[in-house]
């Protein structure tokens, strides 16, 4: 089996790595765009560890060229197959990666060290009177999420809302020079109502903007 890493420019130049499961990166070229794969005698291990040395190998990857990267375990029987999946979405995979060019996805989770106002579960409210409460926190949480928005609107090129284990968090794209100036501006958004903070990771490759469609501003 093939595993799949990225999709850089036909013309990059990738580091001298192994991958997950000890084999050689290789690259396959086309015309339009190149893809970064390693050719594995058996399937990787599908499990966190795994997954952590998969982003370090694109970390590293991401270090000195453009990528979208693929995610962990996509694979393909073949060289063949890989070769037919660029001739089929290389010109696509091109245009995205002009348009991701010197970016790079940071992760925005709100945090609250007291609950939001109305939240917890009135345990003596009636039906009707539970699902107005969780509808008033529904929109509290999306004013909020607006608003972080709003206070990283000025550097980021895209936005993202994304449901996670523990609430929602938000996906920017940004310029990884003008991280600085958008934890300034989240830091004034965190004393706008005491309580309140935002946890942000990154930057790491564009995981979430892989493709264009389905995005938020």
């Amino acid at each position: 089996m093939i595993l799949l890493y990225a999709v850089v420019p036909a013309d990059a130049t990738i580091p001298d790595l192994d991958g997950v499961a000890g084999r050689r990166l290789e690259v396959f070229r086309d015309p339009t765009a190149a893809l970064v794969v390693e050719d594995c005698l058996e399937p990787p291990e599908v499990s966190a560890q795994t997954a952590l040395a998969f982003a370090a190998v694109l970390n590293q990857i991401a270090a000195g060229t453009p990528l979208l990267p693929v995610r962990f375990p996509t694979s393909m029987p073949s060289p063949e197959a890989v070769r037919d999946e660029l001739a089929a979405r290389g010109d696509g995979w091109r245009r995205r990666l002009r348009e991701l060019t010197g970016l790079a996805e940071i992760s925005l989770r709100p945090r609250w060290s007291e609950p939001m106002p109305g939240d917890g579960q009135d345990l003596t409210a009636s039906g009707a009177a539970y699902l107005r409460q969780r509808a008033s926190q529904a929109r509290q949480l999306d004013e909020r999420l607006s608003e972080m928005k709003a206070a990283v609107a000025p550097w980021s090129k895209e936005t993202r809302t994304l449901r996670a284990t523990d609430g929602l968090r938000i996906a920017a794209l940004i310029n990884p020079r003008d991280l600085s100036s958008v934890r300034r501006a989240l830091a004034g958004w965190e004393s706008d109502e005491p309580g309140r903070r935002v946890e942000v990771a990154g930057p790491w490759p564009p995981f979430t903007f892989v493709d264009a469609t389905e995005h938020d501003r």
